[in-house]
């Protein structure tokens, strides 16, 4: 079993916040031997409160996610791949978009646009390739990030979406799964679980 261990941090200046999370993973059958930690940020920024959307006064919200997974190199072999889910399933939200797309490029760039002025940044994800499984219909960006040559000690991936709220808080729900070789020639899966986020806002 995974053991999350959250530290949560709210930073709040104008239209920006900030949550930071933490976990360390351990082998299932042996508790005591520890095989990776995650680290993880998530940015929330308020583009505009006063659009129109479909006739009502809402926001626009960029939220941009950067995570830092490293293994254990005496307990764990491999990065297999990495998956990460940011949704915004709330009758009130809207999902406008999301980045990055397909991708097997050393270098990796996001961009979200829509209503408002477009934003665009790059992340450098050498040894990995980006595969994008989002649906706009489902209201969620989900990305799998998979190593290609079975070589890297860690993987800091980037990524974020673009949404509008209409009512109340803006939520997003945001979860990560690790696949890892482990040196006994098995495989395993950690799971952060859904973590729920509720940022201020009409």
């Amino acid at each position: 079993m995974s053991r999350p261990k959250p530290d949560i941090t709210a930073s709040p200046k104008n239209d920006e916040y900030i949550r930071n999370y933490k976990w360390d993973f351990y082998l299932p059958s042996d508790s005591s031997k520890h095989l990776d930690k995650m680290t993880d940020s998530v940015e929330f920024t308020r583009k505009s409160s006063t659009v129109d959307i479909d006739g009502k006064q809402g926001s626009v919200w960029d939220i941009k996610n950067v995570s830092h997974l490293e293994r254990n190199l005496s307990n764990t072999m491999r990065i297999n791949n990495k998956y990460t889910r940011l949704e915004v399933e709330y009758h009130n939200q809207e999902l406008l978009d999301w980045g990055p797309d397909d991708s097997s490029s050393s270098t990796v760039t996001v961009g979200l646009a829509g209503i408002v002025p477009a934003v665009n940044w790059s992340f450098k994800i050498g040894g990995f390739s980006v595969d994008d499984l989002s649906s706009k219909r489902d209201k969620y960006g989900r990305w799998a990030f998979i190593d290609k040559f079975g070589t890297n000690k860690s993987i800091k991936t980037e990524r974020g979406i673009r949404t509008t709220n209409t009512k109340g808080n803006l939520v997003l729900e945001l979860s990560h799964t690790a696949n890892f070789n482990y040196p006994t020639g098995t495989t395993g899966t950690h799971y952060t679980g859904v973590i729920t986020i509720p940022i201020p806002d009409r």
